[in-house]
């Protein structure tokens, strides 16, 4: 269970994949902004945006239960930027 919260660090143009992995039940990702509950089983991945949507995890039972997360950086994006730039710029000089 966690505290209800805004991945305030990420990037607002970033998402995040949760991935729960063990033997649980419950536990489901709670957004409060939207009233939306997702259920959370062994090996489902979730994609949302944790800077946009306030979101916790609810309480679960069971033997274990991992979450594993995947978020996007301002590093990331930044070299998104850097490459989508340079492509442009590189068809911009051969013509």
């Amino acid at each position: 269970m966690t505290a209800p919260h805004r991945d305030v660090n990420d990037p607002p143009d970033g998402w995040v994949a949760m991935i729960a992995i063990g033997e649980f039940t419950g536990g489901h990702l709670y957004l409060p902004d939207i009233n939306v509950a997702l259920p959370h089983r062994n090996g489902d991945v979730i994609f949302f945006r944790s800077w946009v949507l306030k979101h916790f995890i609810q309480r679960y039972e069971g033997e274990y239960r991992y979450v594993i997360v995947f978020s996007t950086s301002h590093k990331n994006l930044q070299w998104l930027e850097d490459l989508v730039f340079f492509t442009i710029s590189c068809r911009i000089s051969f013509w």
